[in-house]
Formats: C-alpha cells, sequence, structure tokens
C-alpha cells in the first residue's frame, strides 16, 4: 500500500509534466507542430494551471525527502502557496517516509 502512494505522487509529476510538453506545443498560433487539439489560449490557461501545481508538488516532494525547506525556497523565486504543499506533504509524507 505504501509503494502505490510513493509512485501516485511521482506519476502525478511525471503526467503534468508529459501534458506541459504538449500545451507548449499547442500554445504556438504560428509554428505548431502535429495536429491543433486545443484553442491556444486555453492551451496557455492549462499551462499555467499545471504550471504552479507542479511548483507545489516538486516543493512538497523535497521536503518529504527530507530537504531543507528554506533551501527549497531560494531555489525556487516565484511563489509557492505553502497551505497547498502541507496538504500535500501530509497526504503523501508518512506514506513516503514508511515505503523507503
Amino acid at each position: 500500500m505504501e509503494t502505490k502512494t510513493k509512485i501516485t505522487i511521482k506519476e502525478k509529476i511525471k503526467v503534468l509534466s508529459q501534458e506541459q510538453r504538449v500545451l507548449k506545443n499547442q500554445r504556438k498560433t504560428i509554428h505548431l507542430q502535429g495536429k491543433r487539439t486545443m484553442e491556444p489560449w486555453q492551451a496557455f490557461y492549462k499551462h499555467q494551471a499545471n504550471r504552479s501545481e507542479l511548483r507545489e508538488l516538486y516543493f512538497a516532494y523535497g521536503i518529504i525527502k527530507g530537504r531543507d525547506i528554506e533551501v527549497l525556497k531560494t531555489e525556487n523565486k516565484h511563489y509557492v502557496n505553502m497551505d497547498n504543499v502541507n496538504k500535500l506533504v501530509e497526504e503523501y509524507g508518512t506514506t513516503l517516509r514508511l515505503g523507503e
């Protein structure tokens, strides 16, 4: 059960990262490669939402793995909602530490 949760946070990061790659191409208006699956403005807003969620996931993952919060804050120059990070740490943290 513990390893399933450990995979879940990693899989969530992987899925969102892959989606970011697709959305980056969909945001283009002139040099689009492949087939358009959504409007550029929709891809833009979805990309922004995923970006903030990924920031929080990476931050929470670093805390769970034992990295210092101050080091993570200096590495990340963008705003991170610590309430969301704390929820993610509570959700994934205990099972990750048990599964290691």
